[in-house]
């Protein structure tokens, strides 16, 4: 019902598991338009040689006990799709500081890809 290339912006938060992460990416990467933007929620750090084995064993959980400080816990699946789909083209916002106007700092699970 929506044609491809009509967006600008689709964020994406829906199911957490892996099985429903990469079809949700794959068909919502081809309604974002050239220039657009395809991001999401829940991705809070990428895969490593450290952690490829914990993240692949629970790619079918919503979440996890996070085995890094940063974050209370982590979400498997949409972090091994969009590493698995996107690589270092993502934008993890999980990597970097962010600094509120009150002062505070933290981090967030969004990430981002630009669409060429």
């Amino acid at each position: 019902m929506v044609a491809d290339a009509s967006f600008d912006l689709v964020f994406i938060d829906g199911d957490h598991s892996y099985a429903s992460t990469v079809p949700d990416i794959h068909a919502w990467r081809k309604k974002v338009a050239p220039g657009g933007v395809l991001c999401g929620h829940d991705c809070e750090g990428r895969i490593t040689e450290a952690n490829r084995d914990f993240y692949a064993a629970h790619r079918h959980s919503d979440h996890v006990p996070a085995p890094t400080p940063s974050f209370l816990v982590n979400h498997p699946g949409v972090i091994l799709a969009v590493h698995e789909i996107f690589g270092s083209a993502a934008h993890l916002w999980a990597e970097e500081d962010i600094q509120l106007a009150d002062g505070r700092s933290g981090r967030a699970t969004i990430w981002d890809v630009a669409i060429s």
